[in-house]
């Protein structure tokens, strides 16, 4: 593709999703959806107790504490996070570094992670469980959709989750929540911001493909806003072209994609390196371990910025 077709494609693309596509300058995909973590919520819950929406991890936890001593639900929890040893856990680790003003690596792709900040990240997901009693004890074995399900279930007032959740509170046969789910950004802490860890999906075509014209084709068209409408609409996946967060069809769907924009626009994306699967691993293991307790957060800390000192070479 010549370069300036090229340019005048990517441009109708989120920007994090076309930089995301580019390696070395060479175009290696292209977006089929944009993605994002959000707190999702029980509205009804929420307006009970006469809560906003929490800005802060303070404001969620007591909220959280609130609503569970005034339901006594032996089945309803506070606060759903990803812990077992998933690609989820590697952004529940990440959140609160963001959301403390932190990162793992500067603009240049140094490695800045302290272990007093990962040790923080780690204390805060034990804390929910040990200390402010709203995330059962089994956190170390949540997945994302596990989280979801039980979320649908009615039993989490809070739930850290990526968009796609929303079509299966709203749609699926079996949610006990549809109507009563709402989202909003994650929270952040006092001094803080809010972050939200950045997802998403490609198409590519092979190497090894016999039909790369007829591949490209296909591909152009899944990647299509046409496509991003269909998605968005039935499956509530988050478009990668900006003006579709304006399509009042995919809002009458979707309501809360009229705030999502921001979010995506400025969601943060997962360490960029090419040992990135080793990097991932280190810290789900990491964050597991502390969550199962066969770990202390200071031992685990310890362990996550070493075993990523020896990836990035420092």
């Amino acid at each position: 593709m010549p370069k300036a077709s090229r340019d005048a494609l990517l441009k109708r693309y989120l920007p994090a999703y076309v930089r995301a596509n580019i390696v070395d300058g060479t175009l290696v995909a292209l977006p089929s959806f944009a993605d994002a973590q959000f707190l999702f919520y029980r509205k009804d819950l929420l307006e009970k107790y006469g809560f906003k929406p929490p800005a802060t991890w303070d404001e969620a936890i007591r909220q959280a504490q609130v609503i569970l001593q005034g339901e006594k639900d032996p089945n309803l929890n506070g606060i759903g996070f990803m812990g077992n040893i998933s690609e989820g856990t590697v952004c529940s680790f990440l959140l609160p570094i963001w959301a403390a003003g932190g990162d793992v690596t500067d603009d240049q792709g140094r490695l800045i992670l302290t272990e007093d900040l990962a040790r923080r990240s780690l204390q805060f997901w034990l804390d929910l469980m040990d200390k402010h009693r709203v995330s059962p004890p089994n956190m170390a074995e949540k997945a994302q959709d596990t989280i979801r399900r039980e979320m649908q279930q009615g039993r989490w007032i809070f739930g850290t989750l990526f968009a796609y959740a929303w079509a299966h509170f709203q749609n699926d046969p079996d949610s006990a929540v549809k109507g009563k789910i709402g989202v909003t950004t994650m929270p952040k802490f006092e001094g803080g911001r809010s972050a939200s860890c950045l997802g998403g999906w490609q198409w590519t075509i092979s190497a090894f493909s016999r039909n790369k014209a007829q591949a490209y084709k296909l591909l152009r068209y899944l990647s299509s806003p046409e496509v991003a409408k269909i998605l968005a609409i039935e499956a509530s996946n988050l478009p990668a072209f900006p003006e579709l967060y304006k399509d009042p069809d995919i809002l009458k769907a979707n309501p809360w994609f009229a705030d999502a924009l921001p979010v995506v626009l400025n969601a943060r994306a997962r360490p960029v390196h090419p040992r990135y699967p080793e990097i991932a691993d280190v810290m789900r293991r990491g964050l597991n371990a502390v969550l199962a307790r066969t770990k202390t957060p200071e031992q685990a800390a310890k362990e996550i910025v070493q075993g990523l000192k020896a990836i990035y070479g420092r």
